[in-house]
């Protein structure tokens, strides 16, 4: 709820919780606590939450509890980095707004301040976690930026698999498309999965994207963004 209410006003913040809880898939997956994924989105939801948090003493924990996220998931720091930075710009509920967030009447230059401050609380917390995992992947990788999507051909347990396609030649590519760039697959595997496998979810999802878009609202602009690249960056992976 905390999470909704840093978007929405009261009542649509509370509408689109009791909503939230009427989800199958999320009641599900919610017993399930301990699996990588939905420990990342736990670890998520709970370190944006602390980011925006009116008062700057919190960016230090948000930023050990985000780095746990990237701990557990570290092929995500790409739109996790993108959309935490987004949040920490403009923490305040005016970020669903068309107008920009006023600093709370402060001058410009003393909301740049409070805003390097809490940059920097944010990345010490993000680098008690991820320097020791930096380490960690040299020793089982053998290189502090490799993960377990950065395989190489030599090293493939899988024969005639998908999973060739996960081989890189280059860092960026290994971050930012682990799966390779097939956007009309990837459209595709969405609409037949997302659209036509659990409409009854996605479809309230579009509509009310569609109508904050027709508002300019910029956590929707946000939103699009990332899921466009989420749908691409994952969808591209050929596992059928």
């Amino acid at each position: 709820y905390g999470f909704f209410r840093a978007f929405l006003d009261w009542t649509l913040s509370r509408l689109a919780w009791f909503t939230a809880l009427t989800l199958p898939v999320l009641l599900y997956w919610a017993s399930r606590p301990l699996m990588h994924t939905i420990f990342f989105m736990d670890l998520l939801i709970i370190g944006c939450w602390l980011l925006m948090r009116p008062s700057s003493k919190w960016s230090l924990m948000a930023g050990v509890v985000l780095g746990g996220a990237l701990a557990v998931r570290s092929s995500e720091v790409m739109w996790v980095g993108v959309g935490t930075l987004l949040l920490l710009y403009s923490p305040s509920p005016d970020f669903a707004s068309v107008q920009s967030p006023s600093p709370s009447g402060r001058g410009k230059g003393e909301g740049r301040v409070r805003f390097v401050i809490r940059l920097l609380k944010l990345a010490f917390g993000v680098a008690l976690l991820l320097v020791p995992l930096l380490f960690l992947n040299q020793d089982l990788y053998g290189n502090f930026f490799k993960a377990g999507y950065s395989v190489s051909e030599t090293n493939l347990v899988i024969e005639e698999g998908a999973v060739p396609q996960l081989s890189h030649t280059s860092l960026v590519s290994q971050i930012l498309l682990p799966f390779g760039f097939h956007p009309f697959a990837a459209l595709g595997r969405f609409m037949r999965y997302a659209l036509g496998g659990m409409w009854w979810y996605t479809g309230p999802m579009v509509l009310g994207a569609i109508v904050a878009l027709r508002q300019r609202s910029r956590y929707a602009i946000v939103w699009l963004f990332l899921s466009l690249y989420l749908v691409i960056g994952y969808g591209s992976f050929n596992a059928e």
